[in-house]
C-alpha cells in the first residue's frame, strides 16, 4: 500500500515538472486533471470498489435439481403448490435464488402447472424453547397437506417438521408427492424410510474435491456442495452428518 502511495507521488511531481518546463499554462492543468482523474479511478479499485457478491450458484443448482425430481416424481404432468420463505423476496438471497433456479427449470417441463405458492415468514423461536427448527411446525404442514390434498406435489423451499414415528402427523389417505428443498440427512432418511417425501436436498460435510477444474455451471456447483437423496439411491449415499 505504502509503495502504491510513492509511486503515484513521483508520476504526479513527474508530470508537474515536465508541465512547468513546457511552460504552457493550459498544459498544466490537462497534466492537473488526468492526475486526479486516475487519482480518483485508483481510489475506487482499490478502497471503494464493491466486494465480490456471494457465490449463489450452488443454491441455484439446488432449484434445478429440484425442479428435475419434481418432475420425474409426478411424470412430467402435474398440478404443483410451491411452500417458500418470505426471504425469496429479497433479491440476490439464498432462497431467492434457489427460487429462480427452480422456476427457470420447471419452465421446460411444460405439462407442470404451479397452482399456488404459499409464503412463510419464519421467526426464530423464544428463547426458552431454543431447540425448535427454523422450518414449518407439525401443525401448518398438517394443515397444508389437507388443503392440498388434491395436488400432485408440494416443493418445499422450507424446513419440514422433524419426523417422529412415535409421534406421527395425520397425514391423508392420499396426499402429494412431497420434495424437500432442504432437510437435515437424518430427518430426510426417515422421510424417505417411511415413505412419506420423494427426494430431498442435504449439504455436504465436506466440498467434493475430484474435480480437476473449477465449477463452471449450477450444477456443478450444486454437486460440489449439495447432494440429492431419494429413495432409490439413499442406500448408495456415502454418510453425512447433520449439520
Amino acid at each position: 500500500m505504502i509503495s502504491q502511495y510513492v509511486h503515484r507521488w513521483y508520476c504526479r511531481n513527474t508530470l508537474f515538472r515536465a508541465a512547468q518546463a513546457a511552460g504552457n499554462p493550459r498544459f498544466i492543468v490537462m497534466i492537473a486533471v488526468i492526475v486526479i482523474i486516475g487519482s480518483l479511478i485508483s481510489l475506487y479499485v482499490t478502497q471503494l470498489r464493491p466486494a465480490n457478491k456471494s457465490n449463489l450458484a450452488p443454491f441455484v443448482g439446488a432449484g434445478q435439481v429440484l425442479a428435475d425430481e419434481t418432475a420425474k416424481a409426478i411424470g412430467d404432468h402435474g398440478r404443483v403448490v410451491l411452500l417458500v420463505s418470505a426471504l425469496a423476496r429479497s433479491p440476490n438471497s439464498v432462497e431467492q435464488q434457489q427460487l429462480a433456479g427452480f422456476l427457470g427449470e420447471i419452465k421446460r417441463h411444460r405439462q407442470i402447472q404451479i397452482v399456488a405458492t404459499e409464503t412463510f415468514k419464519i421467526i426464530a423461536p423464544p428463547i426458552e424453547d431454543a431447540m425448535r427448527d427454523l422450518g414449518l411446525t407439525n401443525e401448518q404442514f398438517a394443515e397444508l397437506l389437507r388443503k392440498y390434498d388434491d395436488v400432485d406435489a408440494l416443493v418445499t423451499f422450507i424446513e419440514l417438521p422433524a419426523f417422529n414415528p412415535g409421534q406421527p402427523l395425520e397425514w391423508p389417505r392420499v396426499h402429494p408427492k412431497i420434495i424437500a428443498g432442504q432437510l437435515p440427512v437424518q430427518a430426510g432418511q426417515a422421510y424417505l424410510r417411511a415413505n412419506k417425501i420423494a427426494a430431498f436436498i442435504a449439504k455436504r460435510e465436506e466440498s467434493t474435491t475430484t474435480a480437476k477444474t473449477k465449477p463452471r455451471t449450477p450444477r456443478e456447483w450444486f454437486d460440489k456442495y449439495f447432494q440429492l437423496f431419494t429413495l432409490q439411491n439413499l442406500a448408495a449415499q456415502p454418510q453425512i452428518s447433520d449439520l
